[in-house]
């Protein structure tokens, strides 16, 4: 096991900043195709020889609750990003992007998206509090800093929703653990459980998602915030499954490195 729907969802993320566009674009290096529909916000990934094996992620909305500004979709959202550079993610070599996004919508304006994308380059351990988790090579882990954003009332949640799609398993939600795992794919979402605010508070985030076979609408609510939220997931595989390489997410995750770098 070498990747999980996390890697995915990141994969998609810089898919999406590295062909940036208003219009559909399609990359393709012979080993992956990424195809990016900019009036629809959706992002397609497989690889070639398996076109009947199609991955797909959708940037839905950004919402505030009880009657606050939209975002209803990601389509025209424009991205800057940095050039790679190689860093070391507690002690494990990883290249890592940042790239953000300003967003103006309703009665909004200068909120600013920013996400860190980090791609371990090997295996390895690493702690955060009393937990450790276990990072696999050509692995991916985000976070994402949101800031700026005015609540119309303090009692109202942000909502960011995404939607995804395997292309042959049917997805299971542990409501209690924030996990999402599919059927016969050795691949695990883990969702943190909290996120950071105002750069100092801890607050708990709340993840809700609807199943309907292997298509999953996710929804991600964090509470009102005065400045800032940082929402930093965490990827960790089960030790056993580390050495299996035979995940379909896996062979999407080694060809688009080469594809992307």
């Amino acid at each position: 096991m070498k990747t999980t729907l996390f890697f995915a969802i990141a994969l998609a993320l810089f898919a999406l900043v590295a062909l940036a566009a208003a219009d559909e674009k399609t990359a393709s290096n012979g080993d992956v195709a990424v195809n990016v529909q900019g009036t629809s916000g959706k992002i397609t990934f497989w690889i070639p020889e398996r076109s009947d094996k199609k991955y797909t992620l959708t940037f839905d909305s950004l919402c505030e609750t009880g009657g606050g500004d939209c975002l209803n979709t990601f389509a025209n959202q424009e991205f800057t990003f940095s050039t790679p550079a190689t860093v070391s993610f507690n002690n494990i070599s990883s290249k890592l992007v940042s790239f953000d996004s300003t967003i103006a919508t309703g009665s909004q304006s200068g909120v600013k998206l920013t996400a860190d994308l980090y791609v371990f380059l090997e295996s390895g351990n690493y702690t955060v509090g009393d937990q450790t988790f276990y990072a696999v090579e050509n692995a991916f882990k985000w976070s994402v800093n949101v800031s700026g954003w005015v609540f119309a009332n303090a009692a109202n949640k942000l909502e960011l929703t995404m939607g995804l799609q395997h292309p042959s398993y049917k997805a299971s939600w542990d409501a209690t653990n924030y996990t999402l795992s599919y059927t016969n794919e050795a691949a695990v979402l883990q969702f943190a459980k909290t996120a950071t605010y105002d750069n100092s508070q801890e607050k708990a985030v709340e993840v809700t998602t609807k199943v309907m076979g292997s298509n999953v609408a996710i929804v991600m609510a964090f509470s009102a915030a005065e400045s800032s939220i940082w929402y930093d997931p965490q990827v960790t595989v089960a030790t056993a499954a580390a050495s299996s390489a035979s995940s379909f997410l896996f062979s999407l995750a080694a060809h688009l490195v080469s594809l992307l770098w």
